[in-house]
């Protein structure tokens, strides 16, 4: 709140607020699976990771061992999502550049990867996928093999992205 004299700043008091509609205040009074759900809200790009972070840490309080399969599956589920977010950064970086071709390519390989990880938990986005000791939701091998083939063709576009690149340069 600022105190003005006409057009000077005559003094001010400071009032430090919540971020994303208090979310750290209704994360308080809840049970710490519930809030899970509120962490994927605060930044729809990097969801997963930061379901990663808490739960990792409520997992270190609490001595709560996970299993092997399911810390190897979290990790695919953040790198996914990692890929996801390098995907939507190019994009938006070859679209502001007026590169339609790239942002429509790297769109539609960013939407078969949400279709992935929206078939192994339910829901593309905001799917409270990593809980406290696990992972919510199925792991496949078929998954896995959609995963395999998906970035397979994603590398292989990216190759043909970078090398028209290469070519307009020279």
């Amino acid at each position: 709140m600022l105190l003005m004299r006409g057009e000077y700043v005559a003094g001010c008091v400071l009032t430090l607020g919540l971020l994303h509609r208090a979310t750290e205040r209704l994360m308080e009074v809840r049970h710490p699976t519930t809030s899970i759900g509120y962490l994927d809200r605060l930044d729809y790009v990097s969801m997963l990771s930061n379901e990663l972070a808490y739960c990792e840490s409520l997992e270190s309080a609490l001595s709560i061992d996970v299993c092997l399969g399911h810390h190897v599956h979290r990790q695919l589920l953040v790198e996914v999502s990692r890929v996801e977010n390098h995907l939507l950064n190019i994009a938006c970086h070859a679209g502001d550049l007026g590169c339609l071709l790239a942002l429509l390519w790297l769109f539609e390989d960013r939407e078969v990867l949400f279709d992935i990880l929206g078939s192994c938990n339910g829901a593309r986005m905001h799917a409270s996928s990593i809980v406290p000791g696990g992972v919510r939701g199925t792991h496949s091998l078929s998954m896995h093999r959609e995963l395999l083939d998906a970035l397979t063709v994603l590398a292989s576009r990216m190759d043909v992205l970078t090398s028209s690149v290469m070519q307009h340069r020279t």
